[in-house]
């Protein structure tokens, strides 16, 4: 076995294993099974694992007559599988067994990915200059962001490790950030904010982190964008509010504006920024709540009514988060196409919507809300879900 030939094992994202000789899974021949089996001896190398376990992970209960007999079917598989990286070496075998266990082979030399991610989190979690923890922090997001054998995510061990390696990557960033901010390294900081998006997003640390980077850089426009952004995020997928120094850095970012004069056509321009001309006004919950106080105000001297509407999502139990949030998605892209452009609507809790809708009458606005209610049953994927609507007069 050649070093130059060495086994290559990628668990973050897609699973697979590769050298110069073969490729598993192959994508005719992919077996859930089989690939958890290997994925999980693999993962747990350094540890044998009982026969009980493996069919634990392998099969639900009553899934298999003869679990035992499965078991050793799917092991003889997968040792035939794995024979393939190294076919000039026949005694050699990438699944020992003794007794009553099963183990990986440790002494088959192998690059893994989670091993070389663990390597870069300690030299970042050890390093004091902010040059090289910069490097290496924005090799660790550039390389190793991927979810933990996301087509796993149903498998609570998988689901376990996915845990630990997104805690790790975001230890290691928040670490890295604050050594940068400390040393006035914020060009860095947006950087590796910018590398890391929205995947973390409830990661309070590094939107304080960016906002303050865009203020001491003085890139106010930037900050408040990015502030909206975090808002709406946290109010539609969390049902909470951003940090207090989010809010306090989102303040002094205001004043820095307010402090500095323009004319009528820079200002012209700043309002503009980051409208969307299409469809149905959409703002965070800060936003909205400036604009039902502007309302509740006007509402006496204006000749159209103005009707507070809450849409509410009842999803069936047992339904997964992401399935939760594609639903949530449709609905507001329905609430965006089916409303007037005069119209706004907000995310106030992770299945709930709140609108403020302009009509002359109340049978307006009953049409308003049936068309969403309409459109919304037709695009619906989870046909349990159902929608529930309330609303107000504002007066």
């Amino acid at each position: 076995m050649r070093k130059k030939n060495i086994l290559k094992i990628h668990l973050l994202g897609e699973f697979y294993m590769e050298n110069k000789n073969y490729r598993f899974p192959q994508e005719t021949k992919k077996s859930t099974q089989l690939i958890l089996l290997i994925a999980y001896l693999m993962m747990y190398r350094h540890t044998v694992v009982s026969k009980e376990k493996l069919i634990k992970i392998l099969w639900k209960e009553d899934e298999s007559d003869k679990p035992e007999g499965a078991l050793r079917n799917l092991v003889y598989r997968a040792r035939k599988e794995l024979q393939k990286f190294y076919p000039d070496n026949p005694e050699l075998s990438f699944i020992l067994s003794k007794g009553n266990t099963y183990a990986w082979n440790s002494e088959i030399p192998c690059e893994i990915d989670i091993v070389q991610m663990d390597e870069l989190c300690k030299k970042i979690e050890e390093e004091e200059a902010p040059e090289a923890s910069y490097q290496y922090c924005k090799e660790l997001l550039s390389n190793y962001m991927e979810d933990f054998m996301f087509e796993f995510h149903t498998q609570d061990w998988v689901e376990l490790q996915k845990t630990y390696y997104d805690n790790n990557l975001m230890r290691a960033t928040n670490r890295s950030c604050k050594l940068l901010m400390d040393k006035e390294y914020y060009d860095e900081v947006i950087k590796l904010c910018d590398i890391l998006g929205f995947k973390h997003y409830a990661n309070n640390h590094i939107h304080e982190y960016k906002l303050e980077a865009y203020r001491q850089t003085h890139q106010y426009s930037l900050a408040i964008s990015y502030y909206h952004k975090v808002t709406d995020m946290y109010y539609g997928r969390l049902g909470i509010e951003v940090t207090p120094l989010c809010r306090e850095i989102y303040a002094e970012v205001v004043q820095c504006i307010a402090s500095n004069p323009v004319d009528v056509d820079e200002l012209e321009q700043q309002l503009k920024e980051h409208v969307r001309n299409e469809g149905t006004f959409y703002c965070d919950f800060d936003v909205f709540k400036n604009i039902y106080q502007m309302n509740l105000r006007s509402a006496r001297r204006s000749s159209r009514s103005r009707y507070l509407v809450l849409l509410t999502m009842r999803q069936p139990e047992g339904v997964k988060e992401a399935a939760q949030q594609r639903e949530s998605d449709i609905l507001r892209d329905v609430i965006t196409t089916e409303l007037r452009k005069n119209d706004v609507f907000t995310k106030c809790s992770p299945f709930q919507y709140s609108l403020i809708i302009a009509t002359t009458s109340m049978e307006g606005c009953d049409k308003a809300i049936s068309r969403i209610l309409d459109r919304f049953q037709q695009k619906k994927t989870i046909p349990e879900t159902k929608l529930m609507y309330e609303y107000k007069h504002i007066n």
